[in-house]
């Protein structure tokens, strides 16, 4: 009685593991097809920036409810005060987060 327990509790660890790792590569695709939407001003300040940049500011935003840097995706971006605000999703919790480039 207690091993089939155990192998319900491992079978259950692996279904759940293959789950978190399906919805990752959701999250990633999703990250990859949608295209972000911008005001004219803020589509031409991000049109500025480097690729690599724009990678690295994307992947290093904080999730108040994660408490951890994470990824901004299904985002949208907009010019507040000269600097540009992203705002967008969270890639593991689905939380609001925010991304500021401040400008000149």
């Amino acid at each position: 009685m207690r091993h089939d327990a155990i192998l319900r509790g491992v079978e259950c660890a692996r279904v759940e593991h293959l789950i978190q790792t399906m919805r990752a590569k959701v999250r990633s695709h999703r990250v990859m097809t949608q295209e972000p939407q911008f005001t004219p001003q803020a589509a031409h300040r991000w049109s500025e920036l480097d690729g690599s940049l724009k990678m690295r500011l994307l992947n290093n935003v904080w999730c108040v409810a994660c408490r951890n840097e994470t990824t901004i995706v299904h985002f949208t971006g907009r010019v507040n005060g000269g600097s540009l605000v992203l705002e967008g999703c969270c890639i593991k919790c689905d939380g609001r987060v925010a991304r500021v480039i401040e400008g000149e």
